[in-house]
């Protein structure tokens, strides 16, 4: 159930760090405070529902997919962007620094692109173990 509770944490969160409840006007135009935007929110909630589908398909065959580094990683980088962004945005709201829009912003790009680039070891092992030549393990 621990990595379901991750999921559904992490993934939550970032909808509603994208949702209008969190825009602001700035410049005339209207902006995330969370640095987040709806198409952010699409790509971790893809890379996290096209990585446990992998997952749980090939652990049914009883093929190890156990979590990578980049894995871990990811997980590391949105715990630390994501409560950030949350913490830039309700402690400045529309009032904040030029400074904490960047950070914000920083945050938000670099948690989705590290999170899109660690579905590739995981997709590359997946192309690897459903290869007919390669050696399947047994349960």
């Amino acid at each position: 159930m621990d990595p379901f509770a991750d999921k559904l944490l992490i993934l939550g969160t970032v909808v509603m760090l994208a949702t209008p409840a969190f825009g602001i006007s700035e410049h005339g135009q209207l902006v995330m405070a969370t640095g987040f935007t709806g198409w952010m929110a699409v790509v971790i909630l893809g890379r996290e529902l096209l990585v446990t589908s992998i997952r749980g398909v090939f652990e049914s065959r009883g093929i190890d997919f156990s979590a990578s580094f980049s894995g871990k990683a990811k997980m590391v980088v949105q715990s630390v962007a994501i409560p950030g962004c949350l913490l830039i945005a309700g402690i400045w709201g529309s009032q904040r620094p030029d400074w904490a829009g960047w950070a914000a912003t920083l945050a938000a790009w670099g948690t989705t692109l590290v999170t899109a680039a660690s579905a590739v070891p995981y997709i590359t092992r997946a192309i690897r173990a459903g290869r007919p030549d390669q050696p399947q393990e047994s349960p």
